[in-house]
Protein backbone atom coordinates (compact mmCIF):
# COMPACT_ATOMS: atom_id res chain seq x y z
CA UNK A 1 0.00 0.00 0.00
CA UNK A 2 1.34 3.51 -0.74
CA UNK A 3 2.49 5.28 2.26
CA UNK A 4 0.13 8.50 1.27
CA UNK A 5 -2.93 6.22 0.70
CA UNK A 6 -1.87 4.58 4.32
CA UNK A 7 -1.69 7.89 6.07
CA UNK A 8 -5.01 9.19 4.82
CA UNK A 9 -6.33 6.14 6.31
CA UNK A 10 -4.65 6.79 9.30
CA UNK A 11 -5.25 10.82 10.00
CA UNK A 12 -8.71 12.23 9.35
CA UNK A 13 -8.75 14.49 6.47
CA UNK A 14 -9.78 17.67 8.40
CA UNK A 15 -6.57 17.65 10.52
CA UNK A 16 -3.79 16.22 8.21
CA UNK A 17 -1.21 16.14 11.66
CA UNK A 18 -3.52 14.22 13.57
CA UNK A 19 -2.31 11.25 15.70
CA UNK A 20 -2.68 7.81 14.82
CA UNK A 21 -5.86 5.89 14.91
CA UNK A 22 -5.97 2.30 16.01
CA UNK A 23 -6.75 1.16 12.31
CA UNK A 24 -5.44 -2.80 12.08
CA UNK A 25 -2.11 -2.31 10.50
CA UNK A 26 1.24 -4.72 10.47
CA UNK A 27 3.83 -3.46 13.25
CA UNK A 28 6.14 -2.04 10.60
CA UNK A 29 3.22 -0.45 8.74
CA UNK A 30 2.29 1.23 11.98
CA UNK A 31 6.14 2.37 11.96
CA UNK A 32 6.59 3.40 8.99
CA UNK A 33 3.43 5.97 9.80
CA UNK A 34 4.59 6.78 12.92
CA UNK A 35 7.93 7.94 11.16
CA UNK A 36 6.44 9.74 8.28
CA UNK A 37 4.15 11.28 10.57
CA UNK A 38 7.32 12.29 12.87
CA UNK A 39 9.11 13.34 9.98
CA UNK A 40 6.26 15.84 9.25
CA UNK A 41 6.39 16.88 12.60
CA UNK A 42 9.93 17.29 12.71
CA UNK A 43 9.66 19.57 9.36
CA UNK A 44 6.82 22.01 10.90
CA UNK A 45 8.98 22.31 14.00
CA UNK A 46 6.76 20.54 16.67
CA UNK A 47 9.49 18.80 18.37
CA UNK A 48 7.60 17.44 20.87
CA UNK A 49 4.86 16.02 18.47
CA UNK A 50 7.81 14.26 16.64
CA UNK A 51 9.36 12.96 19.41
CA UNK A 52 6.19 11.34 20.24
CA UNK A 53 5.75 9.79 16.73
CA UNK A 54 9.15 8.08 16.30
CA UNK A 55 8.93 7.38 19.94
CA UNK A 56 5.55 5.29 18.77
CA UNK A 57 7.33 4.14 15.74
CA UNK A 58 10.34 2.67 17.46
CA UNK A 59 7.63 1.18 20.09
CA UNK A 60 6.16 -1.10 16.75
CA UNK A 61 9.45 -1.66 14.92
CA UNK A 62 12.57 -1.60 17.94
CA UNK A 63 14.89 -2.15 15.12
CA UNK A 64 13.65 1.10 13.04
CA UNK A 65 17.37 3.00 13.45
CA UNK A 66 16.77 5.79 11.59
CA UNK A 67 13.36 6.51 13.64
CA UNK A 68 16.07 6.95 16.49
CA UNK A 69 18.02 9.22 14.68
CA UNK A 70 14.71 11.51 13.52
CA UNK A 71 14.20 11.25 16.91
CA UNK A 72 17.53 12.36 18.36
CA UNK A 73 17.56 15.46 16.08
CA UNK A 74 14.04 16.27 17.60
CA UNK A 75 16.11 16.26 20.94
CA UNK A 76 18.83 18.40 19.57
CA UNK A 77 16.11 21.00 17.93
CA UNK A 78 15.13 21.54 21.21
CA UNK A 79 18.40 21.63 23.29
CA UNK A 80 18.32 17.97 25.03
CA UNK A 81 21.69 16.78 23.87
CA UNK A 82 21.60 14.34 26.48
CA UNK A 83 18.69 12.61 25.54
CA UNK A 84 19.92 13.42 21.61
CA UNK A 85 23.11 11.25 22.48
CA UNK A 86 20.93 8.28 23.31
CA UNK A 87 18.51 8.06 20.88
CA UNK A 88 21.78 8.35 18.45
CA UNK A 89 23.51 5.59 20.29
CA UNK A 90 20.89 3.37 20.01
CA UNK A 91 20.60 4.21 16.04
CA UNK A 92 24.50 3.68 15.75
CA UNK A 93 23.95 -0.07 17.65
CA UNK A 94 21.74 -1.18 15.31
CA UNK A 95 23.38 0.36 12.31
CA UNK A 96 26.94 1.59 13.05
CA UNK A 97 27.26 1.85 9.06
CA UNK A 98 25.44 4.80 9.02
CA UNK A 99 27.91 8.09 8.85
CA UNK A 100 25.26 10.67 9.61
CA UNK A 101 24.09 9.12 12.75
CA UNK A 102 27.64 9.35 14.14
CA UNK A 103 27.94 13.17 12.67
CA UNK A 104 24.61 13.99 14.83
CA UNK A 105 25.85 12.08 17.86
CA UNK A 106 29.37 14.06 17.32
CA UNK A 107 27.37 17.44 17.47
CA UNK A 108 25.46 17.01 20.43
CA UNK A 109 28.43 15.66 22.07
CA UNK A 110 30.10 19.25 20.88
CA UNK A 111 27.44 21.01 22.18
CA UNK A 112 27.11 19.33 25.38
CA UNK A 113 31.24 20.35 25.71
CA UNK A 114 32.43 16.65 25.93
CA UNK A 115 35.18 16.28 23.17
CA UNK A 116 36.85 13.64 23.36
CA UNK A 117 33.96 12.19 22.74
CA UNK A 118 32.92 14.42 19.71
CA UNK A 119 36.30 13.73 18.28
CA UNK A 120 35.59 10.02 18.49
CA UNK A 121 32.38 10.58 16.67
CA UNK A 122 33.81 12.48 13.90
CA UNK A 123 36.75 10.07 13.17
CA UNK A 124 34.11 7.83 12.50
CA UNK A 125 32.34 9.84 10.07
CA UNK A 126 35.56 10.18 8.23
CA UNK A 127 36.34 6.48 8.89
CA UNK A 128 33.05 5.32 6.93
CA UNK A 129 33.11 8.76 4.49
CA UNK A 130 36.46 9.85 4.27
CA UNK A 131 35.20 13.09 2.22
CA UNK A 132 32.60 13.72 4.60
CA UNK A 133 32.88 17.86 4.25
CA UNK A 134 31.08 18.71 7.49
CA UNK A 135 33.11 16.62 9.67
CA UNK A 136 36.31 17.37 8.41
CA UNK A 137 35.24 20.96 9.07
CA UNK A 138 33.56 20.49 13.08
CA UNK A 139 36.80 18.25 13.26
CA UNK A 140 39.53 20.59 11.96
CA UNK A 141 37.37 23.16 14.25
CA UNK A 142 37.11 21.49 16.95
CA UNK A 143 40.62 20.51 17.09
CA UNK A 144 41.72 24.21 16.49
CA UNK A 145 39.54 25.23 19.67
CA UNK A 146 41.41 22.61 21.88
CA UNK A 147 44.74 23.40 20.34
CA UNK A 148 45.15 19.94 19.39
CA UNK A 149 47.08 19.29 15.74
CA UNK A 150 44.90 19.27 13.08
CA UNK A 151 44.90 17.33 9.43
CA UNK A 152 46.85 20.63 8.01
CA UNK A 153 49.41 21.24 10.53
CA UNK A 154 50.14 16.86 11.11
CA UNK A 155 51.26 16.59 7.59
Amino acid sequence: MPLFSLLRRLRPARDPMAPISNVPLSEQQLADANAALGNGYLQAGDYLRAIEAFTMAVLHDPQFARAYFMMGMAYCCLGQHRNAIGTYTQAILLRSDKAMYFFGRARAYEELGEWDEAIADYESVLALEPDHGAALHQLEELRKRLDLPTESTVA
